[in-house]
């Protein structure tokens, strides 16, 4: 059985609006493995989450969240996005958002 998800490609914008994008960082991931409020996530993530439970979609793959931030996890992760994207059930791009912090929905 192959695992649907769905990709968001966004831009977190100008380091005033990313600093409230939430992350997974080496002290949050516990948490995240358990829970991430839906309040927590910016606007870009609230809608992406919206449109994937709209399509019936499960998982939702979001670099701040799944790649542990401030770590080596990037150096990673990062070269296999190509691969993420691309073997997304869907992947959601927006493109008319400048920031985090703008919605698409």
């Amino acid at each position: 059985m192959t695992l649907q998800y769905i990709a968001l490609s966004y831009c977190w914008g100008p380091p005033e609006d990313a600093i409230y994008q939430l992350k997974t960082t080496s002290k949050s991931y516990p948490a995240h493995l358990r829970d991430i409020p839906f309040a927590s996530f910016t606007p870009v993530i609230q809608d992406a989450a919206t449109a994937a439970r709209s399509l019936q979609v499960r998982y939702l793959w979001v670099d701040a969240l799944c790649i542990i931030q401030g770590t080596n996890d990037w150096d990673k992760e990062s070269p296999r996005m190509g691969l993420i994207y691309s073997h997304a059930y869907v992947t959601i791009c927006t493109p008319a958002s400048s920031s985090c912090l703008q919605g698409f929905l």
